[in-house]
């Protein structure tokens, strides 16, 4: 049990990967991030609660001067591509970061195969510091629990917290390790970055611990920390830690997409609101046109420009040159990770050309590589983005007309193209099911989604991505919570909330589906009759509040429809399996 008023120093153990979507937005750069939850963690304090904030006098938030809450050991894989694990085959290039308590540091790079042999020797010296009470709490970071099943049984033996990302991983330890207790936000890692990773492990260690967080000071102390190294070594490193862990290559293009999440998701509720609620009328007529008209073929290009240009290069002249560029990408995300990628790399190599070769001044090559950059991707990308806009808003035609559009008269060859459309929408349903356990959803899913929101819009596969997922995952969660025993049920009622609240972390029936074949049965049949009732006007997405979902549809009647099967028809699975095996099965 976590002691909610220790004052005692405590250290933590961080154990995973990349991940399979979080291979992005600097999670390629182990160091960077492991030095990111060390000054979070640096920051808890022995307050009175998580909300105290210490400051001095001068509005500088101050570290304390001895962390109660240390990083103590660190056993992090990460592939050397660049891309995310969810296709990993163990042939891969990768890198092990092992940091022990003391000092102590190794970095080994192999095949991923045996790398992870390497990760189950290491990982039972964990195992023994949480068993002689040398460390106090876990953070996962999509690790994989068969990897480290010594640390997670020692760490649950003592009764020691787990906070994370990753839900698969985080569901499956739960569920597998009995005492092991998550705490805090732990579930998805879609969209998040190294700096939230690290506020809400730190926020999880002090809510349980009884203990206060201040994470301004963590910003405050790494700005400081890199000014003085800049000062006293103009060649160190901005954190002085080892770079060799970081990735060969930038983020995969599929990742970058996948990390704009947040403005799709943004862009989306403002066009809603503007459309449907008394907030668009505050506006003049003609300013309210214009700021849809923005937001619907300007918006989003420019996101996904400037978010893929800083995952190559991390400067304020590269983010100038993106959004430039991005203003020629009308309508066109896949125009906006070009034109991104574009200019990250004609700005990098302009900068080298311009100071080393021609001797620019410095000002005028900062007006070249943000300016310049900028005005001659555009002009490049001016003549191609029609055409890459043309074929993504092809993808969406055809997937309304073949998967959900109605066929209107009652003639022959009507009626055989509504049975396909009823069977292929069936079968989507249960593919999308189906393709989020094996690791499909960062890497096809998901960005399919994104291609079909190109224009703010909620989607057709993002209500399947509701129906078939998250309220699947709730449906077999409530039947847990009515029938399951204690441990099923603490980690039954985190995902059933979790999944209305949020829309997210649809990973937490894993482990009873793959123990039962009813309850799997149940999901896909409830994934494939919720579908097949969908409608173009049924558009909606995942990771809202499902009252939200809901309000999205512009058929809320069928959608809603859809959802009570999606919903029921997995709860009552649950129940009956419950009854006719598990209750048998702990009789005999």
């Amino acid at each position: 049990m976590g002691n909610p008023r220790s004052k005692q120093p405590k250290k933590i153990a961080l154990v995973g990967s990349t991940g399979g979507g979080t291979a992005t937005l600097g999670h390629t750069d182990v160091t960077g991030l492991v030095e990111m939850i060390r000054h979070h963690l640096g920051c808890i304090h022995a307050g009175a609660d998580s909300s105290t904030i210490t400051s001095t006098g001068n509005d500088e938030k101050a570290l304390p001067p001895h962390p109660l809450v240390t990083l103590g050991t660190v056993l992090f894989v990460s592939l050397d591509s660049g891309a995310g694990f969810d296709s990993a085959t163990g042939a891969e290039e990768a890198t092990l970061l092992f940091l022990a308590d003391g000092g102590r540091e190794m970095i080994v790079r192999d095949r991923l195969d045996r790398i992870n042999d390497t990760m189950r020797d290491f990982e039972k010296g964990i195992a023994r510091d949480f068993q002689n009470n040398e460390l106090h709490g876990i953070i996962g970071v999509s690790c994989k629990p068969s990897l480290v099943s010594s640390t997670l049984q020692a760490a649950a033996e003592m009764g020691a917290p787990l906070t994370g990302t990753g839900g698969s991983s985080l569901s499956e330890a739960a569920s597998a390790f009995e005492g092991l207790r998550l705490i805090g936000n732990a579930g998805g890692s879609v969209g998040t970055t190294p700096e939230t990773k690290a506020v809400s492990f730190a926020s999880a260690f002090a809510s349980e611990w009884g203990l206060g967080y201040d994470p301004a000071a963590a910003g405050a102390a790494m700005r400081k920390r890199t000014q003085t190294a800049s000062q006293t070594n103009p060649s160190s490193t901005a954190t002085a830690t080892p770079t060799s862990t970081t990735a060969d290559r930038p983020p995969t293009w599929k990742s970058v997409l996948n990390s704009c999440l947040p403005g799709f998701w943004g862009v989306m509720l403002l066009k809603r609101i503007l459309r449907t609620t008394p907030v668009g009328d505050w506006l003049p007529e003609g300013d309210r046109r214009a700021l849809e008209y923005a937001m619907e073929f300007h918006v989003l290009p420019m996101v996904c420009a400037v978010v893929m240009a800083t995952s190559r290069r991390k400067v304020e002249s590269v983010q100038m040159a993106a959004l430039l560029a991005a203003a020629a990408c009308r309508g066109s995300i896949l125009g906006g990770l070009l034109s991104g990628w574009c200019a990250a790399i004609l700005e990098e190599r302009l900068l080298y050309a311009s100071i080393l070769r021609w001797k620019l001044p410095a000002t005028f090559t900062n007006l070249l590589t943000g300016g310049l950059v900028g005005v001659v991707t555009a002009t490049l990308m001016a003549p191609l983005s029609p055409y890459l806009g043309a074929a993504t808003g092809k993808f969406r035609n055809l997937t309304a007309v073949y998967l959900w559009g109605s066929a209107g008269s009652s003639n022959d060859n009507n009626d055989i193209h509504e049975s396909l459309r009823l069977v292929f929408s069936s079968l989507l349903g249960c593919l999308f099911c189906y393709g989020s356990k094996v690791g499909w959803y960062h890497s096809i899913f998901l960005p399919l989604i994104l291609i079909e929101m190109e224009l703010g819009d909620p989607s057709m596969l993002g209500a399947l991505d509701v129906l078939a997922l998250v309220l699947v995952c709730a449906g077999v969660c409530l039947g847990l919570l009515v029938t399951g025993n204690g441990e099923d049920k603490g980690l039954a009622r985190r995902g059933m909330t979790t999944n209305l609240l949020y829309g997210d972390f649809v990973e937490a029936y894993y482990p009873h589906a793959e123990k039962y074949p009813l309850v799997n049965a149940a999901g896909y049949a409830a994934s494939a009759l919720s579908s097949a009732i969908l409608t173009t006007d049924c558009r909606s997405s995942a990771y809202l509040p499902f009252p939200a979902a809901v309000w999205l549809a512009d058929d809320r009647e069928a959608f809603l429809a859809a959802s009570l099967i999606a919903f029921f028809i997995p709860f009552l699975g649950t129940v009956v399996n419950h009854t006719l095996f598990v209750r048998k099965r702990k009789s005999e």
